[in-house]
């Protein structure tokens, strides 16, 4: 199912069953499963397409001339399995979550929130999966192993399918757009994409295919 498709990027997903358990090996199979059930629906024509990873666990695509290939962002949640793919030089990242992890969210609020930002978005359950999901897209499309939740940014609005000026974080000097991607089609599904704007020269010269982590 395709939920999104603007300035570059593609977001699709795919319901999983409720029937799963929470963990385990029937989790990451189901997954799994559903990870190439999406490649194949994103690339019909290039059954070679699969996900690699890189040695801090980001997730980039692999097949044929491997350099050219675009940058991708993989997220699961309960109920939902979603890739999103952008242009090559961007930094992307999404999260996804559903209601059933906010009572674990609110126990860890303090590990993954300023204090500044626990007075404005730890008030209620809808505002703390907000942030999470922001942050944990965030740290994927920064790329920056052992950055610390606490000392990403949160936007001043979160706009849906759109992008605004007060919807932008900075990161390490780098602005990256932040919006709820619409889910209407999905039940009790949050999606947050964060994403930079394509830079040419930085994709030329990296050593690892830009990519974000699961």
């Amino acid at each position: 199912m395709l939920l999104f498709d603007r300035y570059g990027i593609r977001i699709f997903a795919v319901e999983l069953p409720s029937s799963l358990p929470a963990r385990g090996p029937g989790r990451e199979l189901a997954q799994r499963t559903a990870v190439k059930r999406l490649l194949r629906e994103i690339f019909p024509h290039r059954p070679d397409i699969s996900i690699g990873h890189t040695p801090a666990g980001a997730p980039f695509l692999t097949g044929g001339n491997s350099s050219a290939l675009p940058p991708v962002s993989i997220s699961h949640s309960r109920g939902l399995a979603a890739i999103a793919v952008g242009e090559p030089g961007m930094r992307l990242g999404i999260d996804t979550e559903t209601p059933d992890r906010v009572s674990q969210l609110t126990r860890v609020a303090s590990r993954f929130l300023s204090p500044q930002q626990t007075d404005i978005w730890g008030s209620d359950a809808a505002s703390l999966c907000w942030a999470w999901c922001i942050k944990e897209a965030a740290y994927k499309a920064a790329l920056r192993p052992g950055l610390a939740l606490s000392w990403i940014p949160l936007p001043l609005e979160i706009p849906l399918n759109t992008v605004t000026p007060d919807g932008t974080i900075e990161i390490a000097g780098i602005s990256y757009h932040v919006l709820q991607v619409d889910t209407s089609p999905i039940d009790n599904a949050l999606v947050m994409l964060v994403f930079s704007d394509p830079a040419p020269c930085e994709a030329e010269s990296s050593d690892e295919p830009p990519s974000s982590s699961e």
